[in-house]
């Protein structure tokens, strides 16, 4: 259960932010998988550059920005992933984020399911 604007900014975020930072035709990929205590599990993954290991805590503070992103990628305001974080901790989540410095990124968040009819 969740407030379907703010998660739906969550999603915005995180799809920019992994196009934002991919090379130009890299695919980007968008999971929901529910797990048997009814959690509901959504993934965003890119195969771009990575985030590099000293920044995977700090992409989350308010304006701060990884180090790395394709040639041209625009700048950003380094607030979507801090906006991200707090709508998703209002919801009694987190989001995470798993990394290798040239093989992609992926974030993920869990949110309480309905469970029953």
């Amino acid at each position: 259960m969740a407030d379907r604007e703010r998660i739906g900014q969550v999603l915005r975020n995180l799809l920019c932010n992994v196009a934002r930072y991919s090379p130009p035709e890299s695919p980007i990929e968008l999971r929901v998988a529910t797990a048997s205590d009814g959690r509901v599990r959504v993934e965003v993954a890119d195969h771009g550059p990575g985030i590099h290991p000293d920044d995977l805590e700090r992409i989350f503070d308010k304006f701060a920005r990884g180090r790395y992103g394709h040639e041209g990628s625009p700048a950003g305001a380094g607030l979507g992933l801090y906006l991200a974080r707090r709508i998703a901790r209002a919801h009694g989540s987190d989001i995470t984020v798993r990394s290798k410095p040239g093989a992609g990124s992926t974030f993920a968040f869990e949110l309480m399911g309905v469970t029953g009819t």
